[in-house]
């Protein structure tokens, strides 16, 4: 069980895409965040902080899907960057829950650069809260949210591509908690089977974690 927030800051350009109801946002972000949704396990809950110069919630720790997908339409993409402002309203939603019951992860995505305190950082991690990190733009200029994740003692991803974050938050999110059992010792793990793998073309193929051949080939 792991109660992770989603720290989403200003990044690439919003469009309006068709959908279900009406026109809707979409932006290399919201999309990555919309697709670590859909792949939650199921007792986990996530929550969305938005932030530039301020920070707010845009949903409170919910295990709700559609929910979370929903706030998703309050991304915006303005304002300025404050990455105190952001941990603080982070560290209110989580401090709730202790370690002892949770697992509790903190994703800081940003394109932008901040000053940070390291007395805010260090009581959110003596409190077991993991604060990790993902850059989004010239690596160059994120030098100060790779120092914060350094001086936090977690883990840093990168990309100049908003297409990658999906998979950046996975590779994050699974990092300590992965369940590596592979009952049919086909080599995929069988959360990997159940949960699906993402082919490069976009399809998700779901194979039996008790069947080492699932297709009979």
């Amino acid at each position: 069980l792991s109660h992770l927030l989603l720290l989403l800051q200003k990044q690439n350009k919003i469009t309006k895409l068709p959908g279900a109801a009406g026109l809707v946002n979409y932006c290399g972000r919201i999309k990555g965040a919309e697709e670590y949704i859909k792949h939650m396990s199921g007792d986990d809950k996530t929550a969305i902080v938005l932030f530039d110069s301020k920070a707010k919630i845009g949903k409170a720790l919910t295990g709700d899907r559609e929910e979370l997908v929903a706030s998703l339409q309050d991304v915006y993409s303005s304002g300025g960057t404050d990455f105190d402002n952001a941990l603080s309203c982070s560290y209110y939603l989580l401090r709730a829950y202790s370690s002892d019951e949770v697992n509790r992860r903190i994703i800081l995505l940003t394109d932008g650069e901040s000053s940070y305190s390291t007395t805010l950082i260090n009581t959110i991690t003596k409190d077991g809260i993991e604060i990790d990190g993902i850059g989004l733009g010239s690596s160059s200029g994120l030098t100060k949210l790779r120092r914060l994740v350094d001086y936090a003692k977690a883990k840093y991803e990168h990309t100049t591509s908003a297409d990658q974050l999906q998979e950046l938050y996975q590779r994050i999110y699974m990092g300590d908690d992965f369940d590596t059992t592979d009952r049919d010792s086909d080599g995929l793990y069988d959360i990997l089977e159940v949960k699906g793998i993402r082919l490069t073309n976009g399809r998700i193929v779901h194979t039996d974690p008790i069947n080492n051949d699932s297709d009979s080939d």
